[in-house]
């Protein structure tokens, strides 16, 4: 399985204890020629479960076709699922998000992991790696991903602000996250 290489940031500002969003940056890739069965991704980091709570984890499946509408590029959304309307294209854009255990990642395809995070408490915290466990015919394997996402929740700090492109695209199928 291949995975993106290591990718580091930081939220731009602060934000409150209650908030909720998305983040999408980590993915995978079947490189092989089987399927791959997924079972498992877990977040590791510093001062999840205190600070920052992992909500869920779904996998984000990508298309074959760059002008297929069911997916959003990577970043921190706070729709679920995460909507994006890209420039004067007419359809919003609309990820799938499905379950992680037992989905079959074909040879060839690709998914981005969905972590769903809410801000608990007043500090610092850090997403630093995403383990993903999964299958091979009968062979275990889990690999680490290094995607970090560092951050601090603060009493008073502004809740995150939803871009345009993704405000033109909240329906009512689509929940705003906390805050």
């Amino acid at each position: 399985m291949k995975t993106v290489p290591r990718n580091r940031a930081s939220m731009s500002a602060p934000i409150p204890p209650g908030e909720e969003f998305i983040m999408l940056r980590a993915w995978v890739e079947n490189e092989s020629d089987e399927p791959i069965r997924i079972e498992d991704v877990t977040i590791e980091g510093v001062n999840l479960g205190s600070v920052m709570d992992v909500v869920s984890v779904e996998l984000a499946p990508l298309p074959g076709s760059a002008t297929s509408s069911d997916y959003v590029s990577g970043g921190l959304y706070k729709t679920d699922p995460p909507v994006w309307k890209y420039g004067d294209h007419a359809v919003c854009n609309r990820q799938v998000l499905t379950a992680v255990d037992g989905y079959i990642l074909r040879p060839g395809s690709y998914a981005r992991i969905a972590v769903r995070l809410r801000a608990a408490s007043v500090g610092r915290f850090g997403v630093l790696e995403h383990v993903v466990r999964y299958r091979v015919n009968e062979e275990s394997y889990a690999q680490s991903i290094p995607s970090e996402l560092v951050g601090q929740v603060r009493s008073k700090a502004t809740p995150m602000r939803i871009p345009e492109p993704e405000r033109q695209c909240i329906d009512a199928d689509v929940a705003v996250l906390g805050l």
